[in-house]
Parts: structure tokens; sequence; C-alpha cells
């Protein structure tokens, strides 16, 4: 049944989990968790925090799908994830303090790499030694701008959202939405000192499989 499933859009999906087909969610769950990780990732900068967050973001989805809830009629799927997502990131950053230098340098001993695989399609240099060192370059970057311009950035580079999904989650107007992210695309040029790969300012899709953070524990019953 569940190959069956494969097909569906996430609207579709989340009706389904409304009529508690539990294969609709897990299939949900697989679609969407990896880059639910890496925005809530490039928002907190920190990877427990971020598991966290991804995780109580699918309880609401699935508590709100099965109370009827979710309504498809205001905007698409990815479009409700992601604003439960960014609330949740909100939260967390109001109950924490601001991460200086020793916090980034900790973080980076992770060994998590949340561009490497987006940026390994998007980036062509000459040499991989230089690939690696791009990499580097941009995920430091983005550490340095407005947590809005990495989101804005995040949203329409590397998941692809058009500028009215990244409005109604930014609650924002498309407007102010396309002035955020030019700035974002100048400062993020400028702290690279270099012209961007044209990869970064489209959206960008990789062939491999995504690597998974965490198993998610399950939902209620």
């Amino acid at each position: 049944m569940t190959e069956d499933k494969k097909n569906l859009s996430s609207e579709e999906l989340i009706a389904r989990v409304r009529l508690n087909e539990r294969d609709a969610f897990d299939l949900l769950y697989a679609r969407h968790h990896r880059p639910s990780f890496d925005y809530a990732y490039r928002v907190l900068f920190q990877r427990r925090d971020a598991e966290d967050v991804v995780q109580e973001a699918f309880l609401r989805v699935f508590l709100a799908a099965r109370r009827g809830k979710y309504d498809p009629t205001r905007g698409s799927f990815k479009t409700y994830l992601y604003r439960i997502l960014r609330n949740l990131c909100y939260d967390r950053l109001a109950l924490k303090k601001p991460l200086n230098a020793t916090d980034l340098e900790n973080e980076e001993n992770t060994g998590f790499e949340p561009l490497s695989d987006r940026l390994r399609d998007a980036v062509t240099p000459v040499d991989r030694a230089q690939g690696n060192a791009l990499k580097e370059q941009v995920s430091v970057a983005l550490k340095r701008l407005p947590t809005i311009q990495r989101e804005a950035l995040t949203l329409r580079g590397f998941e692809g959202l058009s500028y009215k999904e990244i409005s109604r989650i930014l609650e924002r107007p498309v407007s102010h939405v396309k002035i955020i992210l030019f700035r974002a695309r100048q400062a993020l040029a400028r702290l690279l000192e270099e012209p961007l790969p044209r990869g970064l300012l489209l959206p960008l899709r990789s062939g491999t499989p995504a690597r998974r953070t965490r198993r998610y524990g399950g939902v209620p019953s």
C-alpha cells in the first residue's frame, strides 16, 4: 500500500493521515524531514536544537491532521510546515543567549555538513580542494548573515520555494521578500569575496540520497 502512496502529493498524504493511515505519515516524514532539519539548523546552528524542533514540528503536523485542523486552501503543505518550523525556531532562539565564536567552533566539530549535499552539484571547482574550501566558505558566511536573510536564502535557493510561499512563511509581502533575498545575496557575495555560484541563486537539487539525522521517534496512535 505504501508503494501506491509514493506518488501522492504531500497535501494528499496529509489527508490520508487524517483517515488514520499511518504509512501516509511515514512517507510525509521521509519526504520532508531532511529539508526541515536543514532549515532549522541554518536558523539555530545547534544540531540538537534543530533535531528537537523538527520532531516537535512533525508531531504538531500529525496532531493537526488527525484533528482536521490542516486547511489546504491556505497554502501548500510546505508553507504550512515551514511556518510551524519557523515559530518553533524563534521560540527556541528567544530562550537562548546569542551564539558566540566558541559556540560556532564547537558546532563545526560535530561532523555535520548541512550544505555539502546541496553544494556538491552546484559547485564545479578546478579541483576537489577548491570545492571543499568553497563549501566551508559558504557555510561560515551563511552564519554571519542576519537570521531573516539566512531563512530567505534557504527557502529560495536550497528548498526551491516560490516568492509567494516564502512570503507566507516569513509573513512579509512578496516585495519585501525580494528585497531580503537581494540583500542576502549581495552580503553573501561580499563575504565570499567573489561572485556566487549560480546554483546558490536557483533551486538546487542533489542526486545524492539525503542522509537522515535521526529516526523519527513516533507519534501517538
